[in-house]
């Protein structure tokens, strides 16, 4: 993302944390990263906008809504109109291949939905944010983490993700099949 995208996307951030809270960081480090985690957030879910719609509208809509309604759930769904979580995370270490990185899913995110993982890299002066795969709910639901800093929580691999490719059809499909059911 560019300078001037994030700057578009920069006001939200401080918006997304009132009531906002991280489910992936325990107690001690969760105010410490709030904002960081927050800026994090907000970039995986205008990417998403941008890769799936080709514009950060449904971004902005989604935002406002959320923003208008800060204490309540958006049941996963990162876009008004897609069912979609876009799980970003940082990628910390230069040397460690994106490919090596996981999926993370806390419990009480696991909704019917796409999850998507993207990881963020500083390369100033953009920010590149780059879509690993995507998980059903059924296939994050397999690995629960045991141990280590995210124990607890579910997790897939990025190894052994869908390939993005498939992931626009994917979500269109999905939200048919709700829709039906709604």
């Amino acid at each position: 993302m560019t300078p001037p995208m994030l700057r578009k996307i920069s006001k939200n951030v401080a918006a997304a944390s009132i009531g906002g809270i991280s489910n992936v960081r325990d107690d001690d480090d969760r105010q410490i990263y709030l904002n960081i985690d927050q800026w994090i957030g907000q970039i995986g879910e205008a990417g998403l906008s941008l890769w799936l719609t080709n514009s950060l509208k449904a971004y902005f809509e989604a935002r406002e809504h959320k923003n208008k309604n800060p204490h309540q759930g958006d049941n996963g769904w990162d876009l008004l109109d897609y069912p979609t979580d876009s799980k970003a995370s940082r990628a910390r270490f230069k040397n460690k291949p994106l490919s090596t990185y996981n999926l993370i899913v806390p419990p009480r995110e696991v909704h019917d939905v796409i999850f998507i993982l993207g990881l963020v890299k500083k390369q100033p002066p953009n920010i590149n944010l780059y879509f690993m795969g995507w998980a059903t709910k059924n296939e994050v639901l397999r690995r629960i983490a045991t141990s280590g800093p995210f124990k607890g929580k579910y997790y897939v691999e990025a190894s052994i993700l869908r390939n993005m490719n498939t992931c626009k059809a994917a979500i269109l499909k999905l939200r048919h099949r709700l829709k039906l059911h709604h």
